[in-house]
């Protein structure tokens, strides 16, 4: 015969063990004790429940409640630091509130992604946090189509895309790239070339637009030179990067979109004998590991504070309902290491 799953423990078996009734027992588990049950029948009963394993249905109460007390966070990429600190950032708020996640993930096309929201939608979510790049449709990220539809409070971290129809947080990549150009003219330089992202969405067009005003606000020339156009990955960034490097007035320091990409510009710089700061100096985005090993100045998006701001952004549209929609923007900051500079900084 077919094995068959032990039974769960009920809060029958915790009165009985207790020699109470059910109702007692409900009373303790329920916190509602106060008043109705002694001190020592209270302890007798929680001993109980330890004793036969009982675990109270909380999916069971929080639907009586109309909440369940989970938040869904969706995220397109796992792989990355970066997102993963979104996350941490936008857990902490939320636990301390009470509330904890249910993490999904998809790297696949948009009907994939709206199947894992539809899943989470199914689990009863009070909201949910989708972090990263959505760009099947330049309005609202399809997949959530169906939370939308539904009301489900929903704020994007790291795309604003859908800020008509939902909240979205995103660094300053103004700031961000004001930062590095005026870093780069404090050292000296003023043909300052530009890598913009390999992929589309607001994030890359924030930071191609945030350049071109750092660099005019900076009284610098943008030249079309200096101004590549958007690579795909690997070898076509360094061949980018070749191509710039070998201009005959080359440019004296390069801001990449990206930390990544900065990894095959220096692979550039080398086949052309090019050092890093004193030929070149080079500022990426994002503050990733490869920035930290390989010392490359960097711009801190500071994702564990986009996390907590999201979270935080959640938290009020749950107890406040109806809101505008809004698109939060959160700080950045630069940390400046060897190759801008030539050494370590503290």
């Amino acid at each position: 015969m077919p094995e068959t799953s032990p039974r769960k423990p009920s809060s029958i078996d915790v009165a009985r063990a207790a020699s109470v009734s059910q109702a007692t027992v409900s009373y303790v588990l329920n916190g509602k004790s106060a008043g109705l049950v002694s001190d020592e029948t209270r302890e007798r009963v929680l001993a109980a429940a330890r004793k036969v394993g009982y675990r109270p249905n909380s999916l069971a109460k929080a639907l009586l409640k109309g909440r369940t007390n989970t938040i869904g966070v969706f995220v397109s990429f796992l792989g990355s630091r970066y997102h993963a600190d979104i996350v941490l950032g936008a857990q902490e708020v939320l636990e301390e509130h009470g509330y904890s996640l249910l993490l999904t993930a998809s790297e696949t096309d948009h009907k994939a992604r709206a199947s894992r929201i539809s899943f989470m939608m199914n689990h009863r979510v009070d909201a949910i946090l989708l972090v990263g790049g959505f760009y099947e449709d330049m309005t609202q990220p399809l997949c959530l189509n169906e939370a939308v539809a539904e009301r489900l409070p929903c704020v994007v971290v790291d795309d604003a895309y859908a800020h008509s129809t939902v909240d979205c947080v995103v660094s300053d990549d103004s700031q961000g790239l004001a930062l590095a150009v005026n870093h780069l003219k404090s050292f000296g330089h003023s043909r300052i070339a530009y890598l913009p992202a390999p992929w589309k969405g607001t994030t890359a067009d924030a930071r191609i637009n945030g350049y071109i005003r750092a660099m005019t606000a900076a009284g610098l020339d943008v030249m079309p030179e200096l101004y590549a156009p958007p690579a795909g990955a690997g070898d076509e960034i360094a061949n980018l990067a070749l191509e710039l490097l070998r201009q005959p007035n080359r440019p004296t320091a390069l801001i990449a979109a990206n930390d990544h990409m900065l990894g095959y510009t220096v692979r550039a710089l080398r086949e052309l004998n090019l050092s890093t700061p004193d030929d070149v100096a080079l500022v990426g985005y994002g503050n990733q590991e490869i920035a930290m090993v390989m010392e490359l100045t960097s711009v801190d998006q500071q994702p564990r504070l986009m996390g907590k701001s999201a979270a935080l952004r959640l938290l009020a549209r749950l107890e406040q309902g109806d809101m505008p929609h809004q698109t939060i923007q959160t700080p950045v900051k630069l940390v400046v290491r060897a190759s801008t500079v030539g050494e370590a900084q503290p």
